[in-house]
């Protein structure tokens, strides 16, 4: 049920009262003990660290203060591509607090977190589950695997979820495969695959706006915080747009790792890891105007804003570690010692929602809160970025289009918009 060590900072493997920096490890057996699916659950129980809302199409965490959205890895790999992850191929977590840059490169001085993946170990697992709860809550996952052989072991990890939400008009659906396959070269050399595909299409749902305490701004201290706004108590009332508020993610990898023992000591890991990320999201919410989308001191009007965000990465790394134990005299050694060669490429483009009253605001009643309009996504909107600064605009992504059909009818059943 707990870790004693870990090589997530220092990647040498050691013991967790040897390493100068606090590391939390939430072990395979706790996360199946709590049942524990998603990044949100873990971190109740790691101190230090905050989930944040991450405007409803990602992971976003608060190590000791610090707010990240890119500080993930993955088998030691950078995973910065803004989504939600899954732990239903996750050996273990790792939450790592304090600078790690020496380690890991680039990171917030708050801390990072890394998934360690179920790899084909030559046990036999067989292990499937299945759940449903409220809100047509369903998911399935699955845990196969087995050696083949003497040189060859198999392991097969799969998950399917579909489910509404408790707020009006929430959905989400998602599923992962991740094959893996070990083979045993000689005594002294063994080689790791791996493949994953995953995919999360949901509902973007940034929350209902706050009240504003004045009419110049919503004024909100930690002593006098801005609470939320619920028409008539109604905290599921759903401040976007059914049609349009979408967060999609797929994300295809590969990792191939090859250990190899020289026998003097000296070993080595070569670790290659590459990803392909395509993310899209798109929000209608309360914004923009003097109270930053605040419902009014008079409760008769707030704001609403639109955007959306395209993002396309592909990660590539290749990692190698050499570790050498050693002995002079009666002093035992561990020296860790290697590169690390990565490229990241991609394209990121953001548009502006304008709404049919030709601007990118528009005021509402927020006891009607749910937006059912058109909202045109442009790259370029006069008179709100400066025309000094003229921008691309790539025709495929002037607009939106959704593959969910859209929403005829203001119903809050999923019904209206499947």
């Amino acid at each position: 049920m707990f870790a004693n060590s870990t090589s997530a900072a220092t990647k040498i493997n050691t013991p967790l009262v040897n390493i100068p920096q606090s590391v939390s490890v939430i072990t395979r057996e706790f996360i199946n003990d709590t049942g524990f699916q998603n990044l949100a659950d873990i971190t109740r129980y790691v101190p230090g660290v905050d989930i944040h809302q991450g405007e409803g199409n990602r992971d976003e965490l608060i190590i000791r203060g610090v707010d990240s959205s890119a500080n993930f890895f993955v088998n030691g790999f950078r995973d910065d591509v803004q989504y939600f992850r899954d732990l239903y191929n996750a050996q273990s977590v790792e939450i790592l607090k304090g600078p790690s840059a020496i380690t890991f490169g680039r990171a917030s001085g708050g801390g990072l977190l890394n998934r360690t993946l179920k790899q084909a170990d030559g046990q036999t697992i067989y292990e499937e589950t299945a759940q449903t709860g409220s809100y047509n809550n369903r998911r399935f996952t699955l845990d196969a695997g087995q050696a083949v052989n003497e040189v060859a072991a198999t392991r097969l990890n799969a998950m399917y979820e579909k489910s509404d939400t408790f707020r009006d008009f929430g959905w989400l659906e998602r599923w992962g495969i991740n094959p893996t396959a070990t083979f045993k070269v000689d005594d002294a050399t063994k080689v790791r695959l791996s493949y994953e595909y995953f995919h999360d299409d949901r509902t973007a749902d940034r929350g209902n706006p706050s009240q504003a305490r004045s009419a110049v701004a919503p004024a909100a201290t930690s002593l006098y915080p801005a609470f939320p706004f619920a028409p008539a108590g109604d905290l599921t009332a759903y401040y976007g747009s059914p049609n349009l508020n979408r967060a999609k993610a797929t994300v295809n990898t590969v990792m191939a790792f090859i250990d190899h023992d020289f026998e003097n000591g000296l070993t080595a890991t070569n670790g290659t890891y590459f990803a392909d990320f395509k993310k899209f999201y798109q929000n209608v919410y309360p914004g923009n105007g003097p109270l930053s989308g605040a419902v009014n001191p008079t409760d008769t009007s707030f704001n609403r804003a639109a955007y959306n965000h395209m993002t396309n990465r592909q990660n590539t790394f290749n990692d190698t570690d050499f570790i050498y134990k050693g002995y002079t005299g009666p002093i035992f050694h561990t020296i860790g010692f290697g590169t690390e060669l990565g490229r990241q490429a991609g394209i990121d483009v953001r548009n502006t929602g304008i709404f049919p009253n030709g601007t990118n605001t528009e005021a509402d009643n927020p006891f009607e809160p749910t937006y059912f309009g058109a909202v045109n996504f442009v790259h370029q909107y006069p008179g709100f970025f400066p025309p000094a600064s003229p921008r691309l605009i790539p025709t495929a992504y002037t607009s939106s289009t959704l593959s969910r059909p859209m929403c005829a009818t203001p119903s809050k059943s999923r019904a209206g918009c499947n």
